[in-house]
């Protein structure tokens, strides 16, 4: 699985199709579409990163892919914990709050084990994030990725995407894992952290929009193939 998943993320698993709209024009449609979430105040003016260095760059890209970085690709946003025993902020039912052990890695949430009232969203400064966002765990555990299917508020330790039309979900699920386990990062007590800096300054191979798509109908095809060789395995090992 992780073989499978470092080939897509280097334009190895799928062939390039020489009539698919460059990154480049892609990425120039994602800036014009930033900038009008900036001026509408959706999302915040992202920082001036520095230019990617040839060193960071880990291997040669197909045609038409080309690097970024992650703040200037994806808005992110950090998640926050409520006071966690002032009763005021927690109720049985409420607005879901994920935390990592809620996530199934490459999963969907569907529900959660804690619930904030309306005053612990008040601590937030934005509103409920929407079913179908992206999260991920970038403390503690690096990389654990799940999609929400309600909508809800997260903890600081894990990031969620804002989406950007040109930007494949299911293409970012699959990517941002294996790249997110080459960031910076640093020994915390329980496990390895990023932290808001090193999220941004992640460096990411982006294929075609049209490429997107095809990596993610080839992975999904290769592991479903896993799981049926993993079943075939558990059903000899029983015999």
């Amino acid at each position: 699985r992780e073989l499978i998943l470092t080939l897509a993320v280097q334009g190895k698993l799928v062939p390039q199709d020489p009539a698919d709209e460059p990154a480049g024009e892609l990425l120039k449609k994602i800036r014009a579409e930033k900038d009008r979430l900036i001026a509408e105040g959706k999302i915040r003016r992202d920082k001036p990163l520095a230019a990617i260095a040839e060193g960071e760059k880990p291997l040669g890209l197909p045609v038409g892919w080309e690097w970024v970085r992650l703040g200037a690709l994806l808005p992110f946003r950090i998640g926050k914990t409520p006071p966690s025993k002032d009763p005021q902020y927690w109720a049985d039912s409420g607005h879901a709050w994920v935390s990592i052990s809620d996530m199934n890695h490459f999963g969907e949430v569907f529900e959660t084990g804690r619930k904030i009232t309306d005053r612990g969203a008040g601590v937030f400064g934005y509103d409920l994030l929407p079913s179908g966002t992206l999260i991920m765990s970038f403390k503690l555990t690096i990389g654990k990725i799940s999609v929400l299917r309600v909508p809800a508020y997260h903890n600081e330790a894990i990031v969620s995407f804002t989406p950007l039309s040109g930007l494949d979900s299911g293409f970012l699920k699959y990517m941002l894992p294996t790249v997110a386990k080459t960031g910076a990062s640093k020994d915390a007590l329980m496990g390895a952290t990023l932290n808001t800096e090193s999220l941004s300054n992640l460096v990411i191979a982006l294929p075609p929009h049209s490429e997107q798509s095809r990596i993610v109908t080839r992975v999904e095809m290769l592991m479903r193939l896993c799981d049926a060789l993993e079943a075939k395995g558990r059903l000899e090992a029983a015999q």
